[in-house]
């Protein structure tokens, strides 16, 4: 047995005092009374009094505070312990953090809507754990997987382009390092957020990885495909970029490699979606691999402040009953 509000134990102090000093007040009261008046004077001058009901009265006001007391700290018992589970979803989100995604295509940019889509999709799916993944050239994971939603967009808002060592876009790097997350993960989706443009197509090994293991993959497409040049800023001057031969780089959203992806994992593309079409991904993401996640276990507890509380109603209807009668017989 265990009391859940050990601390409300000092109460039982000044109330047993209490009921003590006020049963002796009570039969010093009476005894001078007595020997004052004598038992048949007395008698005459409250007649119907009793010693015994009115010393029965207070006393049964005293155990009713000590019950009430006793409910208040409320002695319980642990009965057994359970295992506490909830069912969630692990959401990689695959950032394309290439050059080509500063691009104005898309106001401001292509990298600050990816981010508001990806911060959208996170607030459409309480519950669920996150993991943020950076590619370009290279694929590094920027968050390990977390519950906490704040964490998750603060670290998608932090996100630049060009912070990776190697530029280009390499899906064949972002499927594999994603397959690698996700088996380590145990079930998942990986969600990418890309304008699509590759510098390779080797990725079929990497994508069949993610089918086989049962990761499908939603692809999200930022940009137009009448594309536009990339913005840069040399010596504070904005300029386009160039490739090395000098000539204007124009890029365009690639729907058709995103869908390719898609489609071959048994996930799905949207392209340019808006803040409800990221709602109603979020509701396609739920369906898949949900796993039940264990969060602790808890003790079920039998309290027994009820009983405790119950009991100190009855010795106040006594209390009462005895008050009553007494103020009736005197009268």
């Amino acid at each position: 047995m265990e009391f859940e509000r050990l601390d409300w134990l000092w109460l039982l102090i000044p109330v047993v005092f209490f009921v003590i000093w006020r049963l002796l007040i009570f039969r010093q009261q009476w005894k001078a009374l007595l020997t004052y008046f004598g038992s048949q004077q007395l008698a005459k001058l409250l007649p119907g009094f009793s010693f015994q009901r009115k010393y029965l009265a207070l006393s049964s006001l005293g155990i009713a505070m000590i019950f009430f007391v006793l409910a208040l700290v409320n002695p319980r018992v642990g009965t057994e312990r359970q295992e506490m589970m909830t069912e969630t979803v692990n959401v990689l989100i695959a950032m394309d953090l290439s050059f080509s995604m500063l691009a104005e295509d898309r106001m401001p940019n292509r990298l600050e809507v990816a981010k508001q889509r990806a911060i959208e999709l996170i607030d459409a799916l309480p519950g669920s754990r996150f993991s943020i993944l950076n590619f370009a050239g290279v694929a590094e994971q920027h968050l390990p997987f977390t519950s906490d939603r704040a964490a998750a967009k603060m670290g998608i808002r932090s996100l630049e382009a060009g912070t990776l060592p190697i530029q280009g876009t390499s899906f064949e790097q972002m499927l594999s390092e994603a397959a690698s997350i996700l088996s380590e993960a145990g079930s998942g989706v990986l969600v990418v957020i890309s304008d699509g443009e590759t510098h390779d197509d080797q990725y079929s090994t990497a994508l069949s990885l993610l089918s086989e293991n049962n990761f499908p993959v939603f692809t999200v497409g930022i940009g137009t495909e009448d594309g536009t040049t990339i913005p840069e800023y040399i010596s504070g001057r904005r300029e386009s970029r160039r490739d090395l031969d000098g000539n204007l780089i124009i890029t365009r959203l690639e729907s058709e490699t995103l869908k390719e992806i898609a489609f071959e994992s048994g996930g799905g593309f949207l392209a340019n979606p808006s803040p409800n079409a990221m709602i109603q991904l979020s509701d396609q993401i739920q369906e898949f691999s949900t796993s039940g996640i264990s969060q602790g276990s808890f003790r079920v507890y039998r309290n027994f402040y009820p009983w405790l509380t119950g009991v100190g109603l009855i010795f106040l209807l006594l209390y009462r009953f005895f008050s009553v009668n007494q103020t009736q017989s005197t009268t």
